[in-house]
Formats: structure tokens, C-alpha cells, sequence
């Protein structure tokens, strides 16, 4: 499946659910959390705004007056839900996935702000942990970081990072390496950036999915960052031709270069020119060190007789 995680900081604007459906629709996304959607008793046309006319399950804690709130929807077709629990400061929604054995639970996080609360919130994630089996994929707003670096004109207070990161290390959770931005929080005009809105996940789901990509996009609607977690669909067009600086001081490799470079090309767009350049580079290379490899294929099998002998006088 492939999550979409965002705390929309209040889902009553029209805009923020053409956003986010627009989200969910181009990036293929099956299983959506949403932190801070400050309603209560949500109903299934509000939820259908965030995923469009495709068919859904859902489920959400109610928010707390007029702060907090949690929802998670999900397609049903490749997510069955078994069970739920539920708390002010998480959701866990627990089932299988399509063509899966194992049991996979979805912990929607929203975190609170003081350390004590996030203490009782971690210990409570761990006991939820260890009484279930399967695989295990934490998302939301943790509302916290594990290094300095990750807050930039705030403050970081290291007790805060030490417990966040205990929580992590005791129950063998991992982080994908992010892409698109650094941080996933801004606040006072841009003057404050943090990165307290992660994905953590255990290790089976590490070693199932290991190129997995995690991208933090643009803020449009809210002061978060929405997260994509994508697991399927990974195509990165064709592989890349590796090019090794050492070719540069071989004999006739320039003469190679000039050569595809010079070959003259059909009238074309400047991009398809530029694309059928670069694919007569790449065959001319490719031509040249079949060559090369042959002639210093060559050129071992006349001196390894020659290094032997010395070899036996030495």
C-alpha cells in the first residue's frame, strides 16, 4: 500500500480536502491519516471530500473542543479492518492487507506538547505494541525530534529528544531516509522550521519494503508538511548508465565522445534532440568498451606468464 500521513490543523476549509484528495488521487495513496481535524462525530460525507467518489472505510477519534481529532480511511479493497483503539492521542487500526498472512496495524499518532503527557504517551504505544503481533507502522505528529538538527530557531530540550528516542531504540522502530524537505513543520511566519511529523516503522516492514521512498511535499494548506510513505508502484523509468571518471584517461575515449555528439540528428524537438543525443553517447560508449575490454583482456593473458616468472625468480 502506499500512506499519506498530514496535520491539517482543522479540515473545515473546502480547500484543504481538494487538496489533500488531489494528493491521495496522484500519488496512488490506499491508507490516509489526518491529525488535527478538530471535529467531532465526522461523518461519511465529510470523509468522502478527502478521498473522492472511490469507495472507503474510515475511522477517527473525536477531537477535544476545539483542538485535536484523529481519522484514518483507508481503501478496503487492499485493507480489511479487524480491530480498533482508540485515544485521545492515537488511533490504531489493525487488519490485513490484500494477499498478506500477516496482521498490520496503522497507529495514527497525534502527540501531545508537555513531557509528562508524551511519556504516558509512549509507554501507552509501547504496552499497545507488545500485546499484538504483525507488522508495525507508526505515522502522525510526534510533535517532537530526536536531534538539534531537526529544529532550527526553536528550542530543543534534550530530555524531550532522549525520551522520543528510547521510545524508538526499545521497540526496534526505523525511520526511511526523507526526501523533498527537511523539516515538516513551520510556525511564526516561517521564522521557526521543526521536523516533528515522521514515519516509524518496525523492522519485518524495513526488510519487506526496503526502497521504499518517503517524501515530505509542499505545504499548501496547512503548517505541516503532507508525508507520502510509497511501497508499490516503484518505477523509475529505465536504469541509469554508469559512467566511471577513469574512462576520461583511456586512449580514444574523447575521440568517442566527439564522435556520438557530432552524429547528426533528424529535425526534432530540442528535448527529443537532446534525448536521441544522449542515447548515441551511450551506444558509442557502450561499443568502445566492449573493445577495450577485449584488448586488455588481451594484454593480461601476454603478461600473466611474464609476472609468474618473476614472481618464481623473486
Amino acid at each position: 500500500m502506499n500512506y499519506m500521513s498530514i496535520n491539517i490543523n482543522g479540515i473545515g476549509d473546502e480547500r484543504k480536502s481538494r487538496w489533500i484528495k488531489g494528493l491521495k488521487k496522484e500519488h496512488d495513496i490506499q491508507f490516509l491519516s489526518i491529525q488535527e481535524t478538530k471535529l467531532v462525530n465526522s461523518s461519511s460525507y465529510q470523509v468522502s471530500k478527502f478521498w473522492g467518489p472511490t469507495e472507503f472505510k474510515y475511522d477517527y477519534v473525536n477531537a477535544a473542543g476545539r483542538s485535536g481529532g484523529i481519522m484514518c480511511i483507508w481503501d478496503p479493497k487492499l485493507f480489511c479492518r479487524l480491530s480498533v483503539i482508540k485515544d485521545q492521542n492515537f488511533l490504531v487500526v489493525s487488519g490485513s492487507i490484500a494477499d498478506r498472512s500477516e496482521l498490520f496495524n496503522m497507529v495514527n499518532v497525534y502527540s501531545p506538547q508537555s513531557l509528562s503527557e508524551k511519556q504516558i504517551l509512549w509507554e501507552n504505544l509501547v504496552n499497545i505494541r507488545n500485546s499484538s503481533p504483525g507488522v508495525w507502522v507508526f505515522m502522525g505528529d510526534f510533535n517532537e525530534v530526536r536531534s538539534e538538527e531537526e529544529r532550527h530557531n526553536s528550542i530543543f530540550i534534550p530530555n524531550n529528544a532522549i525520551a522520543f528516542n528510547n521510545f524508538i531504540f526499545n521497540e526496534n522502530l526505523v525511520e526511511y531516509v526523507m526526501g523533498g524537505r527537511w523539516f515538516t513543520y513551520l510556525k511564526e511566519n516561517g521564522m521557526k522550521f521543526g521536523k516533528i511529523d515522521t514515519f516509524l516503522v518496525c523492522l519485518d516492514f524495513m526488510n519487506e519494503w526496503p526502497d521504499a521512498r518517503l517524501t515530505a511535499l509542499d505545504r499548501i494548506e496547512s503548517d505541516h508538511c503532507p508525508l507520502i510513505l510509497i511501497t508499490k508502484g516503484n518505477k523509475f523509468g529505465p536504469y541509469p548508465f554508469r559512467f566511471y571518471n577513469s574512462w576520461m584517461s583511456k586512449d580514444g575515449f574523447m575521440e568517442v565522445v566527439e564522435k556520438a555528439l557530432n552524429t547528426s540528428i533528424p529535425v526534432l524537438p530540442p528535448v527529443k534532440r537532446l534525448a536521441q543525443k544522449l542515447k548515441n553517447l551511450k551506444s558509442e560508449i557502450r561499443s568502445w568498451l566492449a573493445t577495450l575490454k577485449d584488448k586488455e583482456e588481451a594484454t593480461s593473458k601476454q603478461l600473466k606468464p611474464i609476472i609468474k616468472n618473476l614472481e618464481e625468480k623473486a
